[in-house]
């Protein structure tokens, strides 16, 4: 679940900065993760280690912990040549994502 307590802390209470920032996290967040199982079919491990981190930023910055932890888990993975279960956290990462946009969105 998101949190944007944090968020909104940081940024004075502006709500139209919120919005404003909240927009390009829906404009670029679902094709980032929509390209980390592209990278994977693609055998690039090297740049999902790079936008796992940056999607980690991202989804921490809206208070999202719980997909941070889920790109976390696929960071380490690659980072360990661990690709068992690769296709599961994908999977997990791109529905999981997909609700919690979806219950941001109603907010917004």
């Amino acid at each position: 679940m998101y949190n944007l307590d944090i968020l909104r802390k940081t940024l004075g209470n502006n709500e139209d900065t919120l919005k404003n920032l909240l927009k390009v996290f829906f404009r670029t967040v679902p094709q980032q993760v929509q390209n980390l199982t592209q990278l994977y079919e693609n055998q690039n491990i090297e740049e999902i280690i790079f936008m796992a981190h940056k999607l980690k930023t991202s989804f921490l910055t809206v208070g999202m912990v719980e997909l941070a932890e889920l790109i976390k888990q696929i960071q380490e993975n690659c980072k360990n040549n661990d690709f068992s279960n690769m296709r599961i956290l994908l999977q997990n990462l791109n529905e999981k994502t997909t609700q919690e946009l979806n219950l941001l969105a109603k907010e917004m």
